[in-house]
């Protein structure tokens, strides 16, 4: 089975090209809030101490300039393997089912999910640094960078 749903490589490396401009963009928010507040800017910091920030940070940089000439996450990042897989989750609770059905007469192949399941798709691919040793899957690195963020804005006093 493929989970492509009619994507193409360079539009499903789109998706993860805008997401992590969308995560590496919050720090000219929280640098413009702090401008406003009138704080010290917590973001370089944060950049140059967390991987996972640095990381996106770094993946912004080389989209936008085409090459990175001071990475600040110690590496020079790119994402490599981009591919949409089949999520699964329960909902509420255990009785998550997943179900396969083949179309003998169309050669269709079908994905069904019970009542208490959620099925998506997942576009995701992994970081890997510029001797292509993996750092990480995009997504996981994502959500750890937007966690720090998060953190990061909070003591800074941004409203949610």
């Amino acid at each position: 089975m493929e989970f492509t749903d009619g994507r193409s490589a360079a539009e499903m490396e789109n998706v993860l090209a805008t997401l992590v401009a969308n995560v590496a963009s919050l720090k000219d928010h929280l640098k413009e809030w702090c401008v406003t507040q009138n704080l010290a800017f917590p973001g370089d910091g944060l950049i140059d101490s967390d991987l996972s920030v640095g990381l996106i940070h770094d993946l912004w940089n080389r989209d936008k300039h085409g090459a990175l000439s001071r990475p600040r996450s110690g590496h020079r990042p790119l994402i490599q393997d981009v591919h949409q897989s089949l999520g699964v989750e329960p909902i509420d609770g255990p009785g998550s089912s997943i179900e396969g059905r083949f179309d003998p007469e169309t050669g269709e192949t079908r994905v069904v999910a019970g009542p208490n399941t959620k099925l998506s798709l997942v576009i995701d691919g992994e970081i890997v640094d510029e001797s292509g040793t993996k750092l990480g899957g995009v997504l996981e690195t994502c959500a750890k960078a937007l966690d720090s963020w998060e953190t990061t804005m909070a003591a800074c006093g941004v409203p949610r």
